[in-house]
């Protein structure tokens, strides 16, 4: 019998816990017997919405093991891309 996941939970908390700044444009999910994972990809408008990010993810009892990475300007636009898994 295989078991089923539900991401709606996970879905609902990133809909609560990322700043109005912060857009998220990839998203993959792994699932292993021993745990979950998350990695994002993502830009926002500055290095300090990016800390105000971190703060808010940190702050939940819902994601572990957060690490921030690749945080790049973007030349064109400005803005900054990043990553984070969990």
């Amino acid at each position: 019998m295989t078991k089923h996941v539900a991401l709606s939970a996970i879905f609902d908390f990133l809909s609560e816990q990322t700043l109005e700044k912060v857009q998220f444009n990839k998203f993959e999910y792994t699932v292993s017997e021993s745990a979950a994972a998350i990695h994002l990809d993502g830009i926002a408008d500055s290095f300090s919405t990016i800390a105000l990010q971190s703060d808010q993810f940190g702050a939940s009892k819902v994601l572990k093991d957060i690490i921030f990475s690749n945080i790049v300007i973007d030349s064109e636009t400005g803005r900054v891309t990043f990553s984070v898994s969990a």
